[in-house]
């Protein structure tokens, strides 16, 4: 092991034991659809962060995560509500469906950030101090071939990639969450090894060796871990299971140490962290609804400019959010 990898589990053993006095278990709710589903990301993250400096990190979680699924479904959907309230998670997973954030920002700002919102505002009544992580997903293997006749910026992997990062960014941004970058680890992995199948033959989800580096990223965004002081390697060879966690060191780690990390709030001197929500997503007052439109996916831009800056919310009245939240 390297000295910066020792020194790095010394830190983060330190501080661990420091902050997890109360309870040593991180709790998380994945709240999205098969990309989680698949090979089962949530367990894959537990097995992965658990083989880490003697199993040292403990993680519990739930999740939400029907195939297929918007967060406009989320927010109609009794389980993923009934989990939300449960409540005293501390980090919450958002994930939108694969196709949505890549799509017109018009089209994002009717058919997923209303919902999000929501969302957001049910997740911040039940567990005040829970974090918001938001799981950004990769452009499919080559393009969306379905949206792309309208919408061309979306032909190819490059261009809905880049628009992903993007819209995933500042979603994270606007909410005061967190970005992990799977996304971003995949791009890297296609671009040094393109022998490693991250994709399913779909093109679209995410082979076990996705799921693999899926898993790898959230046990680093979670408690500041390694990728090469990961031992399990699931069903995947050992040759294969170290390029991937090679690869996601040298975008998590090297590239900036600090990326990602998040910092548990098991404290006293830890107070719950406030949203303060940016003009353009208020989180005060009532929260934003938009019904859904019947043809979403026919707005399209022909220069494929990015206007997703002049995002409008519109109020959702006090009988609708009953609605909601009953």
């Amino acid at each position: 092991m390297k000295l910066s990898h020792y020194v790095s589990l010394i830190v983060a053993s330190l501080v661990t034991s420091m902050s997890f006095a109360q309870d040593s278990t991180l709790k998380v709710l994945f709240i999205g659809n098969s990309y989680t589903h698949v090979n089962d990301l949530p367990t894959m993250v537990e097995r992965a962060v658990s083989s880490v400096n003697n199993g040292q990190f403990k993680l519990a979680h739930d999740n939400s995560t029907p195939g297929g699924w918007y967060w406009y479904k989320h927010v109609n959907d009794s389980t993923t509500l009934s989990k939300i309230k449960k409540g005293n998670w501390d980090v919450v997973v958002l994930q939108e469906q694969s196709q949505m954030l890549s799509l017109p920002d018009s089209t994002i700002a009717k058919e997923s950030i209303p919902h999000l919102q929501v969302l957001v505002d049910s997740i911040k009544r039940s567990s005040p101090k829970a974090k918001l992580f938001f799981y950004r997903t990769w452009g499919r293997k080559n393009g969306d071939a379905q949206n792309a006749i309208t919408w061309p910026a979306v032909a190819t992997y490059e261009g809905m990639d880049s628009l992903l990062s993007k819209r995933y960014s500042m979603l994270a941004d606007s909410l005061k969450g967190k970005i992990v970058p799977v996304g971003d680890v995949w791009k890297a992995i296609r671009k040094t090894h393109p022998e490693i199948e991250l994709y399913s033959e779909d093109g679209s989800h995410p082979s076990l060796a996705g799921t693999y580096a899926a898993a790898i990223t959230f046990a680093h965004a979670f408690f500041g871990v390694h990728p090469l002081d990961v031992t399990f390697e699931s069903k995947l060879s050992p040759e294969q299971a170290i390029t991937i966690r090679k690869i996601a060191e040298s975008v998590l780690v090297k590239s900036s140490p600090n990326k990602g990390e998040w910092k548990p709030r098991f404290t006293k001197k830890n107070k719950a962290a406030e949203i303060k929500a940016p003009r353009k997503l208020n989180l005060e007052g009532p929260q934003p609804y938009l019904t859904r439109s019947s043809s979403p996916l026919k707005e399209s831009d022909e220069k494929g400019e990015d206007r997703f800056n002049h995002l409008a919310i519109i109020p959702l009245n006090s009988e609708r959010r009953r609605r909601f939240f009953l």
